[in-house]
């Protein structure tokens, strides 16, 4: 199953900076009947500073410059280098590691599902939100 764009795509359209930063977002329609708290909240979400220094770039905004995708997640409780559990998310029939650098523990997106904010032209993973339930 590919991952499919959900929610971000377009939300930075209404700030400047998406302008100056040259982000490949488009606003959709359905992003209107989301509340304002949970546009504002994606909206607020930024890279962790290591994956930021990682990554090698100037700005930090996930939703500016990434769409979350909708995918299948699993999650290896086996701790990794951050002695935390090590996801995966399903991208192309293959399972692909989320970078710890990028992932929020502690923190959940809006609706407590899993959120991966990918980096639409070259595929890179910006920020994970882990599920409040877990899978």
């Amino acid at each position: 199953m590919e991952p499919k764009p959900f929610l971000c795509r377009g939300i930075a359209l209404l700030t400047l900076t998406f302008l100056a930063a040259h982000a490949h977002a488009t606003w959709k329609p359905e992003y209107a009947q989301l509340s304002q708290e949970v546009r504002d909240w994606y909206k607020s979400q930024e890279l962790n500073p290591a994956a930021q220094q990682r990554l090698g770039v100037a700005w930090k905004s996930c939703c500016e410059h990434g769409d979350v995708v909708r995918t299948q997640f699993r999650v290896e409780q086996n701790g990794s280098a951050y002695g935390h559990d090590t996801w995966f998310y399903l991208k192309d029939g293959k399972w692909e590691r989320v970078p710890d650098d990028i992932i929020h523990w502690g923190e959940h997106a809006p609706d407590k599902q899993a959120t991966l904010f990918i980096y639409q032209s070259t595929g890179q993973e910006l920020c994970f939100y882990p599920p409040v339930e877990g899978i």
